[in-house]
């Protein structure tokens, strides 16, 4: 009798069990590369949405930014015409929030809240980034306002609403600092708001709110405590 070659039952179930070991290990990896991989689209993806805001902006001076995001794009599967409902500063995908319409670019959905309105021009704007599913396209939330600063939620919600709550990071309070020593003439309406923000959030020590700066001129030099609070935290940080 000729005898068989081939591989035991115990040598199967070792490679099996090899192979579902080095499995558990990869996939939970490649997953968070992949979900790290949304989140650094979703941040870069505001920030062309800033870029886009600012030429907004300048190009339509009676409009101000753009109330939505698909002023700042185009339609789907449309020559792209730059007009006030149709800039053509970012691409239809991003404008659209996915191809179809909705469905979210990359992990992420975008969507714009209300900004502030002065005389019938929007000075200010809000967007943001949340994952169309936590813990699987993404973690975190990220949103953006007209201060061109992209915030970060670690429990992956945000908030599209302007001035909706956060507090500076170490490197926005130095750069805080540093525009306190702008000259007041050659500041504009959206640099004082952003320097006023960070002042106030730093010198009571909470998170910013929209409310805290309505009545606020929107030049208006800091107090004496306020600027002392900013120097000692943009040093301490």
């Amino acid at each position: 009798m000729r005898k068989q070659k081939g591989f035991s039952l115990i040598e199967l179930l070792i490679v099996v069990a090899i192979i579902l070991i080095i499995a558990a290990i990869a996939i939970p990896n490649l997953l968070r590369a992949r979900m790290a991989a949304n989140e650094s689209s979703a941040v870069a993806s505001l920030r062309t949405i800033n870029t886009a805001q600012v030429t907004y902006n300048s190009t339509y001076p009676t409009v101000g930014f753009s109330s939505t995001l698909l002023a700042l794009g185009g339609a789907i599967g449309a020559a792209c015409v730059p007009a006030q409902a149709t800039a053509c500063l970012i691409d239809a995908v991003l404008a659209n929030n996915g191809i179809p319409a909705g469905s979210g670019k990359s992990g992420y959905l975008f969507t714009t809240g209300a900004g502030t309105v002065a005389n019938g021009v929007n000075v200010g704007y809000a967007v943001k980034a949340v994952p169309i599913t936590i813990n699987q396209t993404g973690i975190r939330g990220f949103c953006a306002e007209e201060d061109a600063v992209v915030r970060v939620d670690p429990a992956g919600v945000c908030s599209n609403t302007e001035g909706g709550g956060y507090k500076p990071r170490s490197s926005e309070r130095k750069f805080a600092a540093l525009l306190f020593f702008t000259p007041q003439s050659s500041r504009d309406p959206i640099h004082c708001r952003f320097v006023n923000r960070f002042v106030h959030s730093l010198a009571d020590d909470r998170n910013c709110r929209d409310s805290q700066f309505t009545t606020m001129p929107a030049c208006s030099a800091p107090s004496v405590s306020s600027l002392n609070q900013l120097k000692m935290n943009s040093l301490a940080y």
